[in-house]
């Protein structure tokens, strides 16, 4: 059995049609939990237009995604906790081809499938791995993020046992943005990672009522030189860490945050052998400097 946890806010016009990519499932053993985070708009009367026994429906004081998904999680009945945005889609066969990848890596805590990016109506595979239905067990999750270029997981197309999520902790509260790679990264340091490399979930790219739709504080971002910690002597992980950090500084100054985005390159500073490429290759197209 499955636990699918939703969270929910303000996506009037997608949350109908995500509920109907579960319903429509051809596995069948789930139930779903929708966590409403005090939407502003009708999301919750559309939620409720979909009548389904296996459906819950709970309401909370807004507190942003991290704790609507933590909220969901201690709802959840059973063993195994899918995530689901809502506005993202499932294909059919999403939830069978998760039981077939527990069927086959039992001992892995986490089971992930690639998924189809759509931007401006332009389907894009996704995967750090070919299209070739082929299933892999990750063991060493920070060299292949770092050998890739980023992570194999994301949240609409993950399931995590119930108890590996209580031995890792849930998704860190307060931060809007980067929980979802913290949690991913807790998991992977200390379990393997299930991988079917086929698009069996949608990512539909929008802006329209999201969790981040203004510019995310500084101190709102998770703070990824927090990682350096996690394992001292992981080296893949101290360049995950580097290279998360200076992607956050790109983006930065792509706003022209210019000293959040200086702040963001000194938390990593002197950390890992890739910081002098990765600070060199981003100040060779700013107009700042260390």
């Amino acid at each position: 059995m499955f636990s699918i946890i939703v969270p929910l806010y303000n996506k009037e016009h997608f949350v109908y049609s995500t509920l109907q990519s579960v319903i429509n499932q051809s596995y069948k053993n789930f139930e779903v939990i929708i966590v409403d985070d005090s939407s502003t708009d009708n999301s919750l009367q559309v939620a409720r237009q979909i009548q389904d026994p296996r459906i819950k429906i709970y309401t909370k004081p807004n507190g942003g995604v991290s704790l609507a998904r933590n909220f969901g999680i201690e709802k959840a009945q059973y063993d195994y906790v899918v995530f689901l945005d809502a506005d993202d889609l499932w294909e059919s066969d999403f939830l069978f081809s998760i039981y077939n990848l527990i069927q086959a890596y039992p001992t892995a805590g986490m089971f992930c499938t690639g998924f189809n990016k759509i931007i401006n109506g332009v389907s894009r595979y996704i995967s750090i791995y070919p299209k070739d239905g082929q299933s892999r067990l990750i063991t060493n999750y920070c060299e292949v993020v770092m050998q890739f270029g980023y992570t194999p997981c994301w949240t609409s197309a993950i399931c995590v046992k119930r108890d590996v999520i209580r031995d890792v902790g849930g998704f860190q509260q307060g931060i809007a943005s980067g929980e979802d790679l913290d949690m991913w990264l807790r998991v992977g340091l200390k379990y393997p990672i299930a991988y079917l490399s086929s698009p069996k979930a949608i990512y539909q790219s929008n802006t329209e009522n999201n969790y981040n739709s203004k510019p995310i504080p500084y101190e709102k971002t998770f703070p990824y030189d927090k990682w350096y910690n996690y394992a001292s002597d992981n080296k893949w992980l101290a360049c995950y860490a580097t290279h998360m950090n200076v992607l956050f500084a790109q983006s930065l100054n792509r706003e022209h945050r210019y000293k959040e985005s200086i702040m963001a390159l000194r938390r990593c500073k002197g950390k890992c052998f890739l910081f002098k490429r990765c600070a060199y290759y981003f100040l060779s197209y700013s107009n700042i400097s260390l």
